[in-house]
C-alpha cells in the first residue's frame, strides 16, 4: 500500500451535480451512472451538473453517498424535499494522483478523528477515492 499510488484506484469518471440538487435526483444519477456516491461541484462561481473536459473549471463543494440516501430512507423521508446543499458531507479534502495510498489512507484517517466521518472522500482534479477504493487497492499478500 506504500508503494501503490492513487492513480492506480481512483475512478475517473466523476459524476456531479448542482447544490440545489435534490437527493432523488440525485439518487437517480447513482442508479443510472452504476456509482455509490456524487460529488455536489461548482463552476466558475456558478453551478452545473455537467462535467467540463477541463476538471480545473470545477470546484467540489461536498459529496452525497449511497449510504446518504440509504440513510433518508431509514428514516422515512422524502429524498424530493432536501436538497444536496443541506445535507452534504463537506468539506473534502484534495489529493494528487502521484500520492501514496498509505500517505491517503493516514490523512482519511485523521479528518475521520477529527469529523467523526469516516466516509469522506479524497478529490483530486481528474477523479475521487474513497475508502472502499482503498480497501479494495490493499492485498496483503501483494505488499511481502
Amino acid at each position: 500500500m506504500k508503494l501503490r499510488r492513487v492513480a492506480e484506484v481512483m475512478i475517473d469518471r466523476v459524476i456531479s451535480a448542482r447544490p440545489d440538487c435534490c437527493l432523488l435526483e440525485i439518487a437517480k444519477k447513482m442508479f443510472t451512472h452504476k456509482v455509490s456516491s456524487v460529488i455536489i461541484v461548482e463552476f466558475n462561481n456558478q453551478t452545473t451538473s455537467a462535467l467540463s473536459a477541463d476538471a480545473d473549471f470545477l470546484t467540489p463543494l461536498g459529496i452525497i453517498t449511497e449510504g446518504d440516501i440509504v440513510q433518508f430512507q431509514a428514516l422515512g423521508l422524502l429524498l424530493a424535499d432536501y436538497r444536496a446543499e443541506t445535507v452534504m458531507s463537506t468539506p473534502l479534502f484534495t489529493v494528487q494522483p502521484e500520492d501514496s495510498l498509505w500517505s491517503v489512507h493516514q490523512l482519511m484517517e485523521q479528518k475521520k478523528h477529527q469529523s467523526g466521518d469516516g466516509n469522506r472522500r479524497a478529490e483530486s482534479a481528474i477523479g475521487g477515492c474513497d475508502s472502499k477504493q482503498l480497501a479494495k487497492s490493499y492485498q496483503p499478500c501483494r505488499n511481502l
